[in-house]
């Protein structure tokens, strides 16, 4: 809570209304998003499908991380794009596209924790499919988001142009979205290539059993 606090602090000042008001609930989802995680954690169930995919989107910090990569372009995006359909879907496809792969390559260590939150260990429970079958079945599941987050940015250029905002709003904008994409790529790499993060878990609990979400809860 210090750190959130301190990072507040330093990002508030200066920031439209409109601005914060959004920073400010997504930060709010993102921390109900772990309380509903934990709650999973300590029934030792996982979520359906459905209600998986909001939970782990919201849980995510790629929500309020969106909001920051505005910053880094020097503009703020106006409610009227912002929550419009195309850019909400880029957004949340950018969570899902992040949160999924990072599913499939944290798999191991959440097997050996047995941690639900894992969109493999939720497809594999509810169809009945064997590991491999629902690991691919994540991976398709990103490649179709692929394809919905390019065709909402295509969509999102037709709003651009509808509610006419000024030239260098609407080149931030394409950067801003552009970064999200990146930071995607960047950390499905970083997951694949340069962690070691997912080699191992990090300790074992009391009993032996290897994990790590026994002791946030």
């Amino acid at each position: 809570m210090a750190a959130v606090a301190d990072l507040c602090t330093r990002t508030f000042p200066g920031r439209g209304p409109e601005w914060e008001r959004r920073f400010a609930l997504n930060l709010e989802t993102w921390l109900a998003g772990h309380a509903r995680e934990n709650a999973f954690r300590a029934a030792a169930v996982p979520p359906g499908s459905a209600e998986y995919v909001r939970l782990r989107r919201d849980a995510s910090t790629v929500l309020p991380n969106c909001d920051l990569i505005e910053l880094t372009e020097g503009a703020e995006i106006p409610d009227a794009l912002y929550y419009r359909g195309a850019y909400q879907e880029v957004v949340a496809a950018t969570a899902d596209i992040m949160c999924w792969a990072n599913d499939v390559h944290s798999l191991p260590g959440e097997l050996a924790a047995g941690d639900p939150i894992n969109f493999v260990v939720v497809l594999a429970e509810e169809r009945r499919l064997d590991w491999p079958a629902a690991v691919r079945c994540v991976c398709d599941r990103i490649a179709d988001r692929v394809a919905e987050r390019t065709a909402a940015e295509r969509r999102l250029d037709a709003d651009l142009a509808e509610l006419e905002l000024p030239d260098d709003l609407r080149r931030a904008v394409r950067r801003g979205v552009a970064n999200q994409g990146s930071w995607a790529a960047g950390m499905e790499r970083w997951d694949r290539t340069d962690t070691i993060r997912h080699a191992a878990p990090k300790f074992t609990d009391e009993t032996g059993r290897a994990g790590y979400a026994e002791n946030l809860l």
